[in-house]
């Protein structure tokens, strides 16, 4: 939810100072280890002490290098995946350094009801980072749940403060009001709703497309449809992209050389006119009367179709072809599916 509300805008303040560290050739690897450095000095050398409060200021300065590096790095062009590795380790070691050195405290004075709750937060912390990491690797992602890293490092800052500043319970209560979060976290990763697999933004782009155009050809009049396919296939010619510089190629390797060239404009023209056709048909297919199929098309086996309409089933019907869009496949196939019968050609 930080990465959300806070991180433009924290970023809107750090890119600047960014851009003068990138100036002065400051290397973004070199902030991410004092980063580390700093935290390790403020959690181990001084909140595993006692000394929370002064733990807390070193660790909130040190803990800005987290954007503070890759603003430089943006600014730089040096962002590598060494340095993304980088971070993420040292991310984890401080994790484990902040709660380790409260557990440690907390373990010296008698208070095992706080310990335990950094206890089951650093697992929870950590259970969170390899969740990710793993399922990132396997190609889903997982984004769910509250208490994100940044949220976890405020709540721990303000829980050490209120007992830094002698509020009762503060520790005991906070880390275990923060584990429970983080443990829900780590767990709803684990589940299948809490894991999705990546979708290539382009995959979704071409899905919301083919939607668009099933609702909206369908919605439109034949006529005006079919003009506004053939409007496009037209530009399509006159533009000679790459699709239809290839279709020229073809359609020469077919004609041969000797075709002058306006014929074989009007054979361009007449291809992405067809290829249109093709795809108005594909679209406006799903509304098209059961009667303009028969009088339209050449079917093995049309019971088949008429049995599957009537009683209320989808039907999928495919045209497939061997090598050669003249030469398909004869003869209906129907294969059983969970929800409806599929036909193909």
């Amino acid at each position: 939810m930080l990465n959300v509300f806070a991180r433009a805008r924290l970023s809107a303040v750090l890119e600047p100072a960014g851009r003068a560290l990138a100036r002065a050739h400051v290397s973004p690897n070199a902030l991410t280890v004092a980063g580390l450095i700093g935290v390790l000095v403020g959690t181990i050398g001084f909140a595993a002490r006692g000394y929370l409060l002064l733990g807390v200021i070193i660790v909130t300065i040190s803990a800005f290098t987290d954007v503070l590096d890759g603003a430089v790095a943006r600014a730089s062009g040096k962002s590598s995946k060494w340095g993304a590795f980088l971070d993420s380790t040292s991310d984890r070691v401080a994790d484990a350094a902040i709660f380790g050195s409260l557990i440690f405290y907390l373990a010296s004075v008698q208070r095992p009801l706080a310990a335990t709750g950094a206890i089951v937060s650093l697992g929870g912390a950590l259970t969170v980072s390899y969740v990710k990491a793993r399922a990132e690797s396997l190609g889903y992602t997982c984004d769910v749940g509250i208490a994100e890293r940044g949220e976890r490092l405020i709540a721990i800052g303000v829980i050490t403060l209120l007992e830094a500043f002698g509020v009762p319970y503060a520790l005991e209560v906070g880390l275990w009001l923060l584990a429970v979060p983080v443990s829900s976290r780590s767990a709803s990763g684990c589940t299948r709703s809490g894991c999705r697999p990546d979708e290539p933004a382009g995959e979704s782009l071409a899905a919301a497309g083919y939607l668009a155009g099933w609702r909206i050809v369908r919605a439109m009049p034949k006529r005006l449809a079919a003009a506004l396919f053939r409007t496009a296939a037209d530009r399509g010619a006159r533009k000679n992209g790459k699709g239809a510089q290839q279709l020229r190629v073809n359609l020469r390797r077919v004609v041969g050389p000797t075709v002058r060239e306006d014929a074989m404009e009007l054979l361009v023209r007449d291809g992405l006119r067809s290829y249109g056709r093709y795809w108005l048909e594909a679209f406006r297919f799903p509304s098209i009367p059961l009667k303009t199929l028969h009088d339209t098309l050449d079917m093995a086996n049309p019971e088949l179709l008429d049995k599957l309409h009537a009683g209320g089933q989808g039907v999928i019907v495919a045209l497939t072809h061997s090598g050669n869009w003249t030469m398909p496949a004869l003869g209906p196939r129907t294969a059983e599916c969970p929800s409806f019968r599929c036909s193909s050609g």
